[in-house]
């Protein structure tokens, strides 16, 4: 049995994750999980994973959760991490960092746009962790230097923040360009 991989397109992470495999020309089988349905919680998927959350990976008989380890396990497997231990370990930071901060962030800004009613535009709600882990983004961008070739793992942070912009505020996208063109400074956390 091959490489399989359990997603829901609707899922960020599991885009991120099927856009990577397909990229690479990585051969695997889609088991299309449809949350909407509630694919996730049927017995046949709790099997494959028993906290029921997609995305999920099935290699032979080795079972893999949570998108960054899916995506770490396909970058080593391909020997697509860098060859130096300490730029793969700040590749493996950042990647954690991104997940967790700008994630959640995101999503709560989804959720408020999601809930809006009569028509209002904007964001609604206390949306200053938004803003911060945006501008924490393109401060790092400036900040360290972009390696000579690309990472693969890239692709989740650029899902991320596709999404991102996608479901924002115009008043939020008006400052995230104006921090990367006047390079305000990143206030602390």
């Amino acid at each position: 049995m091959g490489l399989e991989l359990y997603l829901d397109l609707l899922s960020q992470p599991c885009r991120a994750i099927y856009i990577f495999a397909k990229k690479n020309g990585i051969p695997f089988e889609l088991r299309a999980v449809d949350l909407v349905k509630g694919e996730h919680l049927s017995d046949a998927f709790t099997q494959v994973n028993p906290v029921q959350k997609v995305p999920a990976l099935k290699d032979g008989d080795f079972t893999l959760t949570e998108s960054v380890a899916i995506l770490l396990y396909l970058t080593r497997k391909r020997h697509w991490a860098p060859p130096d231990r300490q730029a793969c370990a700040r590749v493996d930071e950042y990647l954690s960092w991104q997940h967790t901060a700008l994630r959640r962030n995101c999503l709560r800004a989804l959720w408020h746009k999601v809930r809006q009613r009569d028509g209002e535009i904007g964001v609604g709600g206390d949306h200053d962790g938004v803003s911060c882990s945006v501008a924490i983004l393109l401060y790092l961008t400036r900040k360290y230097k972009v390696p000579d070739h690309w990472y693969p793992r890239d692709l989740q942070a650029c899902a991320r923040v596709d999404e991102y912009l996608s479901w924002q505020h115009t008043a939020l996208r008006r400052n995230c360009l104006r921090a990367l063109w006047h390079k305000i400074p990143v206030k602390p956390i």
